[in-house]
C-alpha cells in the first residue's frame, strides 16, 4: 500500500471542527479534532478510490482564501 500525505488545517466553524485537505479541496467536520480528521481522512479515501475508477485527477487545490488560513 502506498503512503500519502497531504496537508490539512483544522479550524472552528459553527460549533464544529472542520479539517481542510489543502491538495484536494475537501473537508471532513466533527465535534472534535480528532473525528474532523477521521471523516477527511475516509473522504479523501472515497474520493481517491472514484477517481481511480473513473480515471480522473483527483487533486485540486483548496480555493485561495483557505489557503490563507494556513498563515494566520
Amino acid at each position: 500500500m502506498q503512503t500519502l500525505r497531504l496537508r490539512a488545517i483544522l479550524y472552528p466553524e459553527d460549533g464544529l471542527w472542520v479539517a481542510y485537505a489543502l491538495e484536494m479541496d475537501l473537508i471532513g467536520t466533527g465535534a472534535t479534532e480528532a473525528a474532523a480528521l477521521r471523516e477527511l481522512r475516509s473522504n479523501v479515501e472515497a474520493q481517491l478510490s472514484f477517481a481511480k475508477q473513473e480515471k480522473i485527477n483527483p487533486f485540486h487545490p483548496a480555493p485561495a482564501e483557505i489557503q490563507k488560513l494556513r498563515i494566520a
